[in-house]
C-alpha cells in the first residue's frame, strides 16, 4: 500500500516497520527514513536522488522511482529510474526503466507510476503546445522484475487550444491492458479523461469523460479498481486557490472504458473509421453519430492545425477525404457529437 500525504511525502508499509520519504525545505532535498513497528528510527539519510515520485515495498526492501529531467542540447530527456534499498538504507541496485528523448519543442506534461501484484507500470506524457490545438504523446512501460516491456508511444489526438493535461495516473487492469486518467484544463475545457489502453499500447475506442465545475480545478487524482468498477478520488481547488473545494469520489464500470473481449465495443450509435489507412490519394471516413446531437468531423495535422471540417447533417454515412496542397504524414480525424468524441489517426502517403 502506498499513501500520498500532502507536501509530496510518501509512506510505505514494510514487514517490520515503515518507510517515509519527505522533502526538507531547509536542505532542499528529500529525506529517507526507516522506522520499526514501535516508531524507533532505524536509519535516516538525505537523498541524493533527483526527484522521488513513487515508492513501494517488497517485504522490508524499499523501491524508489526517481524522475530525472535533463537537457540534451535544446531537447529534453526524461528518465524514470528504479532504486532498490534494504531496511538499513543500503543501495542494492539501480536501473533505468524508461528514458525518452523528446522532440524539439516537446515538453513534459507529467509522469505516473503504479505497482500492483508484482508489476510496475510507468507512464510519461509529453505535450507540444500549439494553436489551435496542443499535441500530446504518451509512453507506457511495464516491469515484472524480469521482463521490461516498452510500448510504442501513442498520440491521443490534439487537445483543445490553451489546455494542459496534468495530474496523470495509471492503473494496470491486466498484464497488457491499463487505464490512464488525467485532468484537462484551460480555455473552455475543464474535465477529467479516462482512457483504456489496449495490449498494443494504443487507446481503445471508448473514452470516459467527466465534466468538472468551471469554478473548480483538479490538483490530484488517485484511481483504483474493485469489484469490476473503477474508482477515482479527486482533490479540487477553486479558481481563487481556496483549497476548501474538497475531495470527491466517483465510480464507473471498468468496461465503460475497457471493452471485453479485447476488441473495443463501440456503441452502434457512435463510431468512426477510415479506409484505406494508410492511404494514397483519398480515404473514406465512415461515421455513426447520436441522433439527438449536432455532430462535426474535423481533421488536424500533427501541429494541431485544422485542415478539414464538416458539419454532419446525417446520423451515419461516409466522407471521402482527398488532401490537396498538404504534405504527407499523420493526421487526426475527430468525430464530435454532444459530449462524445472519437479520434482516429490516419497516415497520408505518396
Amino acid at each position: 500500500m502506498v499513501y500520498w500525504p500532502t507536501l509530496g511525502s510518501l509512506f510505505v508499509n514494510l514487514t517490520d516497520g515503515y518507510f517515509l520519504v519527505y522533502r526538507n525545505p531547509e536542505l532542499n532535498a528529500a529525506v529517507l527514513r526507516w522506522n520499526d513497528r514501535e516508531g524507533n528510527v532505524i536509519q535516516t539519510d538525505t537523498s541524493e536522488f533527483n526527484s522521488i515520485v513513487y515508492a513501494y515495498a517488497n517485504g522490508n526492501d524499499v523501491y524508489l522511482i526517481e524522475r530525472v529531467d535533463a537537457f540534451v542540447g535544446p531537447r529534453v530527456n526524461i528518465s524514470l529510474n528504479l532504486h532498490h534499498l534494504n531496511f538499513f538504507g543500503e543501495l542494492i541496485s539501480s536501473d533505468t526503466l524508461q528514458s525518452e528523448l523528446l522532440d524539439l519543442g516537446e515538453l513534459v506534461s507529467g509522469v505516473a507510476v503504479e505497482y500492483q501484484d508484482g508489476v510496475l507500470t510507468t507512464l510519461i506524457a509529453s505535450v507540444v503546445p500549439g494553436t489551435p490545438r496542443n499535441d500530446y504523446r504518451i509512453w507506457l512501460t511495464k516491469w515484472n522484475g524480469t521482463e521490461l516491456t516498452h510500448f510504442a508511444p501513442f498520440d491521443p489526438g490534439p487537445f483543445p487550444n490553451e489546455s494542459y493535461a496534468f495530474a496523470w495516473q495509471v492503473h494496470r487492469t491486466t498484464w497488457d491492458r491499463s487505464v490512464i486518467a488525467f485532468f484537462l484544463n484551460g480555455g473552455n475545457t475543464n474535465r477529467l479523461w479516462f482512457m483504456g489502453i489496449e495490449s498494443d499500447g494504443f487507446p481503445s475506442s471508448l473514452l470516459y469523460d467527466v465534466e468538472i465545475d468551471e469554478n473548480q480545478n483538479v490538483n490530484g487524482i488517485a484511481i483504483a479498481e474493485a469489484n469490476g468498477s473503477m474508482y477515482a478520488a479527486i482533490t479540487e481547488i477553486s479558481d481563487n486557490l481556496d483549497p476548501g473545494a474538497g475531495c470527491n469520489v466517483l465510480a464507473f464500470p471498468v468496461d465503460a472504458i475497457l471493452a471485453s473481449p479485447r476488441t473495443p465495443q463501440v456503441p452502434s450509435e457512435f463510431s468512426l473509421s477510415a479506409y484505406p489507412n494508410p492511404f494514397n490519394g483519398a480515404t473514406g471516413i465512415s461515421f455513426t453519430t447520436s441522433r439527438d446531437s449536432k455532430s462535426q468531423l474535423r481533421i488536424y495535422d500533427v501541429t494541431g492545425r485544422e485542415v478539414f471540417v464538416s458539419e454532419l447533417t446525417e446520423t451515419s454515412g461516409a466522407i471521402a477525404w482527398s488532401p490537396s496542397g498538404i504534405a504527407t504524414g499523420n493526421f487526426f480525424v475527430q468525430l464530435s457529437s454532444g459530449n462524445q468524441s472519437l479520434v482516429r489517426r490516419v497516415t497520408y502517403l505518396k
